[in-house]
């Protein structure tokens, strides 16, 4: 019924309304287009009436300077007359700027500015100016492009003025100056313009000259070239009706531009579109109005007979059709009512018999409904045998598992469905439930289908009602994905996930049986802890995933060097344990040791990218060391540690004393963690002095650190475990605050300190955590940049990666200064200075200590000068003691010096005395 309702509106909106639509469609489309050519046309007549006053404006001025060439003889002139001559015509006309007389070989003679006299010593050589020789060759007027003023953005425009010798016809001279455009600008703002319409006068690249708004002249404002006539975007970038007049003279070239915004320009045609749009809209709503009355008359009784006829449809029977008029409509409407009547009778009775069906066969089939729903849906495999052991019955997934359809396998036995020694099993079982009449359980291995796979099968007698047995019920349970799951469960338990190694359990269980069977055969046991050397700088600057390759890559290797009974195990991270069996003497240990060694310092080649890493072992033997696997463990892991400490790439095996190096190692480390929450830590200073003066320019903050039961710790011991358990993190902000604050303190005090020496551990390069930590104590405490300088040590260099550069880089950038220190211990120290930003360097004490009686440190430190101080590096002498380093390490330009010669590391309150004596002295 919608599709007949809008056939009808549109054939009547189109028979009615569409010659309207059209009509007004073409009356507007006209009136447009008159109206824009109307608008077009004033532009342009406009932008003509404009131009012709432009030029009369620049003839004005070309007639008066030929008027000025004809009746002066200007040539003939004594210069002062003839610049009199050229500064009284200036005067008389405002728009001129300068005025000049430049003779036949283009030298300036006179030059007269509205300002000013030029003086004869400014005076130019003018012969390369274009204007001036074109002229002086073809004798024409010319006028050149304009000229913007710097600064002030005023226009200019060039002229040149040739006077001709009146027998031979050729120039003399010429005369040389500017017009000031700015004379237009009164012109431009005197027009009566209409509203939102605007003119403007620009030079050949588009940059206005005058406006109506000098503002904009002197900004510089530009207009967008080329200008064609029509429609286009104005100076603002708007929609306008725009037209453009070029004046053009020699090189001179200035448009004119008349332009008015589009939706005033344009405002009578949108009146007239508007005016034609309300008559068309009258016109719909009248034709509306007369579809509305239609439908109303003949399409409602018709939609009402399809509403009714669609409610019928969807269930609804008891619906009939309204009859409303004796007409056509009311009879087909009366015809529909008697036969939806007769086909609700024939429906009705149809259902009783259909519902009188279905009752039966729904009683009929419940009961083995759900029985088969029952067997079907279990997980397990259900059947039946009879008591000749065939099968009677089975449930679905017993068919699927044995490959077959369940009416195929009635009849068969379990010889039809497994291999022989599977069957046998099974059939016994059978028999031995027959026979006993009780039910029994067992866990079989069976091949079904090309597969085997693990069951648990539980089975039972049926009886009658006499009790015999008639039947062998069995339920069967695939266990496989469990007992895969409890074996990948062992697996994982006793294994490493990474590198498929054993783990710390299956090691430990390992190593118990290995100390059982040094007791049974008198022999040894070997424990060996080995570490990969600076592991974590792979990790850190390769990524996780090359870590990852290199620990699976080392995995591989280990076990070349071990034997059957031997066990390799992954603790964890980059730690492996190794335990060798039933050994004879230690020397094979230590053998295995080497091997592991040099197996591990073979290149490794990952991700494309060859990698060299080294390893540390540590050895502990039974019974040797240790009584039990706990102790032994604990041997090896401080043996570790020692060789660590020895320089890395080596092996130790336990002796008694290392048990005491790691309880006071473990002692310090337990006490450290606290000192800085108890204000264990403190800060020392020692002077830094200029060598040439003698005289205290800073200071080096030198953390300390006494504990109440420990004592005075020394750095060498708690700074390294700070920077291996991560404590050097709170502990170097907490000297990078303290050190800031002290030096506030000293400067507001009116000490002359130039600069702050703290020392920086690697780990707090980590993350740009160091940026973040001097920039909150600079801020803090209202310091320069310029009054901290942090001391590098060699071991962040030795681990180079782009993110320590550009750490470096950053602080560099901050003002703050980078010093190396203890230069010349590294196998690599000429190298950082080239590739790092550093200010300077600490020659280390090793070399300053007898820089005056040993000839080759003699030879060492003068060539360290002389290398930092070509690349522009102050220097430090450290560990300076007597007169006589001092005096040789200035006598080798030594910039700065520090050591006991100058003051022990003091407390802050006797530094400020010291600097209060040095100050008096």
């Amino acid at each position: 019924m919608p599709r007949l309702r809008a056939i009808l509106s549109a054939a009547f909106i189109g028979l009615a309304v569409g010659p309207l639509i059209l009509l007004g469609l073409v009356q507007g489309i006209q009136g447009f287009n008159a109206h824009r050519d109307s608008s077009l046309a004033i532009e342009r007549e406009l932008a003509h009436r404009l131009a012709v006053q432009v030029k009369e404006f620049l003839d004005h001025h070309l007639v008066e300077l030929s008027i000025l060439e004809t009746v002066a003889s200007l040539p003939v002139l004594p210069s002062e007359d003839r610049r009199a001559l050229l500064a009284r015509f200036l005067a008389q006309d405002a728009d001129l700027a300068e005025i000049g007389y430049v003779d036949a070989r283009g030298i300036e003679r006179e030059r007269v500015h509205f300002r000013q006299v030029t003086p004869e010593n400014f005076m130019r050589e003018r012969s390369n100016d274009p204007l001036i020789a074109a002229t002086l060759a073809d004798a024409r007027p010319r006028l050149g492009a304009p000229r913007f003023e710097t600064g002030t953005g005023e226009p200019y425009l060039p002229f040149v003025q040739p006077i001709v010798n009146r027998r031979s016809g050729r120039p003399v001279a010429v005369l040389a100056g500017e017009i000031r455009l700015k004379g237009l600008w009164d012109l431009f703002a005197g027009q009566t313009l209409r509203p939102m319409e605007t003119i403007a006068l620009l030079d050949a690249t588009g940059r206005l000259v005058a406006h109506p708004n000098p503002s904009l002249v002197l900004r510089g404002s530009q207009h967008a070239l080329p200008i064609p006539d029509g429609i286009g975007r104005d100076l603002e970038g708007d929609l306008a009706m725009r037209a453009a007049k070029t004046l053009a003279s020699g090189t001179l070239e200035l448009i004119v531009v008349a332009e008015r915004n589009l939706l005033a320009a344009l405002k009578p045609a949108f009146l007239d579109m508007l005016i034609a749009l309300v008559f068309l809209l009258a016109a719909l709503a009248a034709a509306a109005t007369l579809v509305r009355l239609a439908d109303r008359r003949i399409l409602a009784p018709i939609q009402s007979l399809a509403t009714v006829a669609s409610y019928i449809r969807a269930g609804h029977r008891s619906m009939r059709a309204e009859v409303r008029e004796a007409d056509e409509i009311g009879a087909l409407a009366q015809a529909f009512n008697d036969m939806t009547d007769r086909s609700q009778q024939l429906i009705d009775d149809l259902q009783a018999e259909i519902e009188s069906r279905q009752r039966a066969e729904r009683a009929r089939r419940a009961s083995q409904n759900q029985l088969d729903a029952i067997l079907d849906h279990s997980p397990a495999l259900i059947s039946l045998k009879d008591t000749e052991f065939r099968y009677i019955m089975v449930n679905r997934p017993f068919a699927e598992q044995a490959g077959l359809r369940a009416e195929e396998l009635v009849g068969k036995t379990v010889f039809d469905i497994l291999p022989g020694p599977e069957a046998e099993r099974v059939a016994s079982q059978d028999f031995l439930v027959l026979e006993t009449g009780r039910p029994m359980d067992e866990e079989i291995e069976a091949t079904l289908n090309g597969v085997t796979r693990s069951f648990l099968s539980v089975k039972f007698p049926i009886r009658d009602a006499q009790g015999a047995v008639t039947a062998i019920g069995a339920i069967t349970t695939d266990i496989t994905v469990r007992k895969k799951f409890q074996a990948q469960l062992l697996y994982q338990a006793n294994h490493d996930e990474l590198t498929g190694l054993p783990n710390r359990s299956l090691a430990l269980d390992r190593l118990a049986q290995a100390i059982a069977l040094a007791k049974r055969h008198g022999s040894k046991t070997a424990v060996l802890f080995l570490d990969l050397d600076h592991f974590k700088n792979v990790n850190d600057t390769l990524g996780h995933s090359v870590g990852d390759a290199l620990l699976k890559e080392a995995a591989l290797r280990l076990p070349d060097s071990m034997r059957a009974i031997d066990t390799v195990a992954r603790l964890g991270g980059d730690e492996f344990l190794i335990v060798l069996a039933d050994l004879g003497h230690p020397r094979q240990a230590e053998t295995v040791a080497r091997k592991l060694i040099e197996r591990l310092a073979e290149p490794f080649l990952l991700e494309e990218r060859e990698l060299f890493v080294t390893a540390s072992v540590g050895i502990a033997l039974f019974p040797d060391d240790a009584q039990s696997a706990e102790d032994l463990l604990r041997h090896a892991d401080a043996a570790l540690y020692q060789a660590k400490r020895s320089g890395r790439n080596a092996h130790r095996f336990y002796t008694a004393a290392l048990n005491e190096t790691m309880a006071k190692r473990l002692d310090i480390e337990t006490a450290l963690r606290g000192a800085l929450a108890r204000n264990e830590l403190s800060l020392s200073y020692q002077p830094l002095v200029a060598i040439e003066s003698g005289r205290i320019v800073g200071a080096e903050a030198l953390l300390r650190w006494t504990h109440p039961k420990l004592g005075s710790v020394s750095p060498v011991e708690f700074i390294p475990l700070a920077e291996e358990n991560g404590l050097i993190l709170p502990i170097g902000d907490w000297v990078m605050n303290e050190a800031a604050r002290q030096m506030a303190a000293w400067r507001a005090a009116g000490h002359a300190l130039d600069v702050m020496a703290i020392n920086v551990s690697f780990r707090q390069f980590h993350n740009g955590l160091i940026l973040a930590s001097v920039e909150a104590a600079l801020g803090t405490h209202g310091l320069p940049p310029q009054a901290v300088e942090l001391e590098i040590t060699e071991r962040l260099l030795l681990e180079e990666s782009s993110e320590t550069k550009d750490i470096l880089e950053a602080l560099k950038r901050r003002g703050i200064r980078l010093v190396i220190d203890d230069f010349g211990t590294g196998y690599s120290s000429m190298s950082y200075l080239r590739r790092f930003p550093f200010d300077g360097l600490k020659i280390d004490r090793e070399f300053v200590t007898d820089v005056d009686t040993n000839a080759d440190n003699t030879a060492l430190v003068k060539a360290i000068l002389s290398m930092a101080h070509d690349l522009g590096l102050a220097v430090v002498g450290e560990g300076v003691e007597t007169d006589e380093q001092w005096a040789t390490l200035k006598r080798f330009k030594c910039d700065y010096a520090q050591g006991y010669r100058f003051g022990k590391p003091m407390t802050a309150q006797e530094f400020e005395r010291l600097l209060a004596a040095s100050a008096t002295a």
